[in-house]
């Protein structure tokens, strides 16, 4: 998280030249390098230095994009425990969406759908996002979070019970790491597992690469990695409702899936 801070210092001076801060210096106290204060002073300089920011534990909300996420700790790693729903970059700029099926499955850039442009599905499932949206610079999740690498998931599997290598085979591996990733019949929205990790997955569905119809909701749930496979494909994750295990392989970059982030440990 402090990395990401510092380079606030950096992206700085344009956004305050364009409001009319011509002379901004990042070296807020003058002592010739970038330091903890003057990442402190330009917090407070954007109205975002709060206690919360610097007293945050996993299991406490997370603000991004006008909307609180619930996160949880597993092991050692502190996850969003809802789908991310933000329809902005890190830095402010739009995700494009509403995309036409046929802009869908031909785009190049970053974009972001609701399933069937319903908004009672983003509100139980957050959005789809195409791989470009996740391997954009601009960042998908807030400052101090990042879109998961295949080798942060294996780590996840792996603490619930998954052997190294199956957490390093494909297709279906595990025994019941399913269950516990997958929201209980109690839950809201609810699913068919135990839920013992406080992970939360939800059956979200996904868009087709190639047709840009949806399909799946209240049966699968596809999440990206941060993990390229090869030139077509990244890694993902799938649950299923009648799976107990864990789906790797990857795909399609042109598939909209939904997306977790997981905080920075650098």
């Amino acid at each position: 998280m402090i990395r990401h801070l510092f380079l606030l210092l950096t992206l700085a001076p344009a956004s305050l030249a364009a409001q009319g801060n011509a002379n901004y210096d990042p070296d807020f106290d003058g002592n010739g390098c970038y330091q903890m204060a003057d990442v402190l002073a330009l917090l407070q300089l954007f109205g975002a230095c709060n206690d919360s920011i610097l007293s945050f534990t996993c299991g406490d909300l997370v603000q991004f994009d006008d909307y609180s996420y619930a996160t949880v700790l597993i092991g050692e790693q502190c996850w969003f425990a809802e789908n991310l729903r933000s329809n902005h970059y890190r830095n402010g700029d739009e995700i494009p969406g509403e995309l036409s099926d046929a802009e869908w499955s031909s785009t190049s850039e970053g974009a972001q759908a609701i399933y069937d442009n319903a908004s009672v599905n983003l509100a139980d499932y957050g959005r789809l996002y195409n791989w470009f949206a996740v391997d954009d610079s601009r960042g998908l999740c807030p400052i101090g979070w990042h879109v998961p690498s295949d080798d942060e998931f294996k780590s996840l599997e792996i603490e619930l019970g998954m052997t190294e290598a199956e957490a390093s085979s494909e297709q279906w591996r595990g025994s019941d790491q399913g269950t516990q990733l997958k929201s209980a019949p109690s839950d809201t929205p609810a699913w068919n597992g135990t839920n013992t990790s406080g992970f939360s997955a939800i059956p979200g569905g996904f868009r087709y690469y190639n047709s840009g119809t949806y399909s799946n909701i209240g049966v699968r749930n596809y999440l990206w990695t941060a993990t390229s496979a090869n030139v077509p494909s990244a890694y993902l994750r799938r649950l299923d409702s009648g799976q107990n295990n864990v789906y790797r392989v990857g795909d399609r970059k042109l598939y909209g899936w939904s997306v977790r982030c997981i905080q920075d440990t650098e």
